[in-house]
């Protein structure tokens, strides 16, 4: 049996029930998810991994949204995307949008750069598969870094890590509304400073098998 964490928001919760409510709803759950969720991982990493940067905002399945050289590289050919095995770089200034169930091995969100607007990846309702790892660091200037998953479904085979380089303004988020956020790995934070947010806006589901923020506690 998995021991995990659900965390179940009908309501936007206030800092001072953020302990109280996490520890209410730590739970034992049915191991059968994460069993497929596993299963699946494995497999993926048999495929060739490729390398994928967002040259520009734009559907998942979209050739001209990526490249396989930089974030101003060429386009890749007609019907190639990323897919299980491959590393997705979200780069500054792009909104990434879901249009279809998708996979890959890891997502990287931009880091140590000014964004002039929001870097984003929008779930539409669609389930994304992620092998490894997911790096959400904080985003300099006034902009954000989003995963919004809403009323999809992530499911994550390593961990999600918000990258924090300081304190004051947040800006790195994870959204959910009624979606579902499955994560077999840890949730963690490099920095009591500066934390992120998480925002639950529905019936949404955070279920986390690894720590849940070692450092600190996220705006929730």
């Amino acid at each position: 049996m998995i021991q995990k964490l659900t965390i179940n928001f009908n309501l936007l919760f206030s800092k001072s029930n953020q302990h109280s409510e996490i520890l209410k709803r730590k739970t034992f759950g049915n191991t059968v998810i994460w069993l497929r969720l596993g299963i699946f991982f494995m497999v993926s990493f048999v495929n060739a991994q490729t390398t994928f940067y967002s040259r520009q905002s734009g559907d998942w399945n979209a050739n001209t949204t990526w490249s396989t050289i930089s974030n101003t590289g060429a386009a890749v050919a007609v019907g190639v995307h990323p897919i299980a095995g491959d590393i997705v770089n979200i780069s500054i200034n792009h909104i990434v949008t879901l249009n279809g169930d998708a996979a890959c091995a890891s997502i990287f969100f931009p880091d140590n750069v000014s964004n002039t607007s929001n870097s984003e990846l929008i779930f539409a309702g669609f389930k994304l598969d992620v092998s490894g790892d997911i790096r959400l660091p904080r985003a300099n200037g006034s902009r954000l870094n989003i995963l919004n998953v809403g009323s999809g479904i992530l499911n994550v085979g390593g961990s999600l890590n918000f990258i924090t380089s300081g304190g004051g303004t947040i800006r790195h988020k994870l959204l959910i509304s009624t979606g579902t956020v499955n994560i077999l790995g840890s949730v963690t934070c490099s920095n009591s400073a500066g934390v992120p947010i998480i925002e639950f806006t529905g019936n949404g589901f955070l279920n986390v098998s690894g720590n849940f923020f070692a450092t600190g506690l996220p705006n929730i």
